[in-house]
């Protein structure tokens, strides 16, 4: 059964460009990761420093492989400590 992430980042307001900058820089790598089904990076309407992204990966183990990827470690890298939180809800078709 496949597995859904709704992801939600708030970021500091004076970093809103480079975390967007970021974010969208690591979908296409994403987007070719085994086991990607889905991997949508959206950003509030009302709040513009808060980013959403919608994935879906066809395992755990797919999942887990990704947040252990090499660019999402430097992503997390040059973010650290421009981040206000982190919200991760992994879901189920119901």
């Amino acid at each position: 059964m496949p597995i859904i992430l709704v992801a939600r980042l708030k970021t500091k307001e004076e970093h809103i460009d480079f975390i967007k900058a970021g974010l969208q820089g690591l979908v296409a790598p994403t987007l070719k990761e085994t086991g990607c089904i889905k991997y949508v990076l959206h950003q509030d309407q009302k709040d513009p420093s808060v980013f959403i992204f919608i994935e879906e990966w066809a395992s755990e183990e797919d999942l887990n492989t990704h947040s252990g990827s090499d660019h999402v470690k430097a992503f997390g890298k040059a973010a650290a400590g421009m981040m206000m939180s982190r919200e991760l809800h992994i879901l189920s078709k119901v």
